[in-house]
C-alpha cells in the first residue's frame, strides 16, 4: 500500500467512526477538533503510533459499567496512555451531555412535551381571558 493509499485509508477510518458514539473514533474526532490539533498530535499525546490511532478509532467505546476494564483491553491493544485516554473520552462525553447533543437524550425530551396533554384548568382560564377581550 502506497503511503497516499494508507492516508486516504486514515482519513476514511477517522471520517467513519467519527459519526456514531459507539466508536472511540467519534470522540477521539471532537477532542482533535475542540482541541484544535491534528491526529499525528493526538498520536503522540496518547504515546501510540498514528496506525495504533487509527486501529484505536476501530475500538468500541468503552461500557460505562465496565468502563477500566474496557479501557484496559483497548489501551493494551493499541500501546494508548490510559489515562490520557479516559480524559479525552469522559472530556467529551461530558461536553456532549453537557450541550444536550445526545440523539436519544434530547429525542425524550421533545416527546415528553408534545406528549403531555393541557391540564383542564389551562384551557378554561385561556377561554375566560378571550371572553375578555
Amino acid at each position: 500500500m502506497t503511503p497516499e493509499q494508507l492516508e486516504i485509508l486514515h482519513a476514511a477510518v477517522y471520517r467513519n467512526t467519527g459519526q456514531d458514539p459507539m466508536w472511540i473514533g467519534y470522540w477521539m474526532k471532537h477532542f482533535v477538533e475542540s482541541e484544535g490539533m491534528a491526529w499525528p498530535d493526538l498520536a503522540q499525546e496518547l504515546g501510540t503510533s498514528s496506525d495504533n490511532v487509527v486501529l484505536l478509532c476501530l475500538c468500541r467505546t468503552p461500557r460505562s459499567d465496565h468502563f477500566q476494564e474496557d479501557l484496559r483491553v483497548v489501551c493494551e491493544r493499541t500501546g494508548a496512555k490510559e489515562d490520557v485516554l479516559a480524559r479525552v473520552i469522559r472530556q467529551e462525553q461530558a461536553i456532549v451531555h453537557w450541550r444536550g447533543k445526545t440523539p436519544s437524550a434530547s429525542t425524550g425530551w421533545l416527546l415528553a412535551a408534545s406528549d403531555r396533554e393541557e391540564p383542564p384548568d389551562a384551557n378554561q382560564g385561556a377561554e375566560a381571558d378571550d371572553d375578555e377581550d
